[in-house]
């Protein structure tokens, strides 16, 4: 499963605009997507400057990734080179395949991954597995957890079964989740 840190009040709102920064972990919830309904374009150790990285025409072609690289000339991370050793790899992008890689040697309170949200919008609400919040989320930002659950779960007509509100405690190796709703 893939998490998504930093969730928009609007949960509606943010479908539509699709997916971007993920924050391992803030104080704020966010969703855990199943992975059959997410393709991972690529993965920045830091801030990628993906909202100047549009296609032209939009959307994915051989010679342009959506938020990843909009020239052929563009680079990709080569997780064998020196530059890549601490997870930034000078700004390139990481492939999805090199995902693991870039998570092993990342050390930034701070990332992105760029993602297909077509994919998991075309296939809500089954793409989202769980909506979640860190244990240490502030009564605010669980309150908005909840309520965003709250509101998912109602316009799709799902169970808490069906889509689960968890407590992560990234401190529990063994079992970090929680369900609390």
């Amino acid at each position: 499963s893939v998490l998504f840190a930093g969730m928009h009040r609007d949960a509606g709102a943010a479908m539509q605009r699709g997916i971007g920064n993920i924050k391992l972990f803030a104080d704020v919830g966010g969703f855990i997507l199943r992975p059959q309904f997410t393709t991972i374009f690529c993965a920045f150790g830091g801030d990628g400057g993906t909202r100047g990285k549009v296609c032209h025409p939009p959307g994915l072609s051989p010679t342009c990734v959506p938020g990843c690289q909009t020239r052929l000339r563009d680079q990709w991370c080569d997780p064998y080179s020196d530059v890549a050793r601490d997870g930034w790899c000078n700004g390139y992008p990481w492939r999805p395949e090199d995902l693991g890689t870039m998570l092993q040697r990342y050390h930034n309170p701070y990332a992105e991954a760029v993602m297909d949200s077509s994919t998991w919008i075309d296939n809500l609400p089954w793409s989202i597995e769980a909506v979640f919040f860190p244990s240490t989320a502030t009564p605010k930002a669980e309150a908005e957890a909840r309520e965003i659950h709250t509101n998912f779960a109602k316009a799709f007509g799902l169970t808490k079964r069906e889509a689960p509100l968890l407590r992560l405690d990234v401190t529990n190796w063994h079992q970090p989740f929680k369900q609390v709703g």
